[in-house]
Parts: C-alpha cells; structure tokens; sequence
C-alpha cells in the first residue's frame, strides 16, 4: 500500500462517498478471504459475494490490527501453536499500543492498495499525470502504509 499522507481520517475503515463524490467519511471495511478465493479458483467456481467480510469501520491503530486478527478467527487452525501465536500477536498489540489514549492520536492515512508502475499513468514526455485502479482503498494506520516513495519512481529521479 501506498501512503497519500495528505488525507488524514479520524476512523478507519473503506471510504464512503457523497453525492458530490467527494470523501464523505469512512465505513466498513470489505474483506476479501484470500483463502476461500483460492479454493473456489481451483475447482472453477464463480466467486460470488459471499466471499467478502464487512469489518465496522475502527476509531484507532490497535482497534485496526485486532480487528485483522479477528478476521482470521473463522479460519485458523485450532492447535496449540496457533492458539498461543495468536494470544501472543494480541498481547503484542495491547503492549505496542497501551500509550496510544495519552492524547497522541496517531493518524489514519489514505492508503492505495497497489500503488506501483502498472498502476500508474504518465504522458508521452514521462510527466506524471495520475494513478489508477482505486478499488480497495481505505483509510489505514499509518505503520500499515508505505513510508517512501516506491522503487520505480526512485530509480527515475534518484540517481
């Protein structure tokens, strides 16, 4: 994902629109099961909507990674390991996060969800004039996002 640190929300989640089509706010945040896809690809299955999950939308960082690991409740593997790597993933959360209502909010970002050269759109000159394919689009924390410029455009103007 790619960082447009510009935009800036109070709560995460996939973007809602207005009539006007401008950012009207944020809402749940569709899920696709990558797993469940893989098996319906397999046996050629049409992939119906049934596949995606609705996350409600979440007003902070810890709130945004918890509500990753509840998405994979349904799928994990009951084992022992797992059991413990997933207790040991939500105490991670609550510890790297325990400061975070000291009035520091930390910002959720717009973030692009394949921001790369395919993704891109440059004139005949190689000016930049605008990126593509905004389908899954959300407002995310900031440690999720990118934090610098991708390769291809490094290469181009960093020698």
């Amino acid at each position: 994902m790619s960082q447009l640190s510009k935009f800036t929300f109070d709560q995460g989640g996939s973007l809602l629109f207005g009539r006007d089509n401008h950012v009207s706010g944020t809402g749940p945040r569709r899920v696709l099961d990558h797993n469940e896809a893989y098996e319906r690809l397999c046996t050629r299955d049409p992939i119906p909507h049934s596949l995606f999950s609705d996350f409600e939308p979440f007003k902070d960082v810890k709130a945004s990674f918890l509500s990753m690991l509840d998405q994979r409740e349904g799928r994990r593997i009951k084992s022992t390991m797992c059991n413990g790597a997933d207790h040991m993933l939500r105490l991670f959360i609550d510890w790297s996060h325990r400061n975070e209502n000291d009035g520091q909010q930390q910002l959720l970002v717009l973030a692009h969800p394949d921001f790369g050269m395919q993704n891109t759109l440059a004139a005949e000159d190689g000016t930049f004039t605008g990126i593509i394919d905004w389908d899954w689009v959300a407002a995310v924390p900031r440690s999720v996002c990118i934090q610098k410029l991708p390769v291809f455009i490094l290469r181009l103007y960093d020698p």
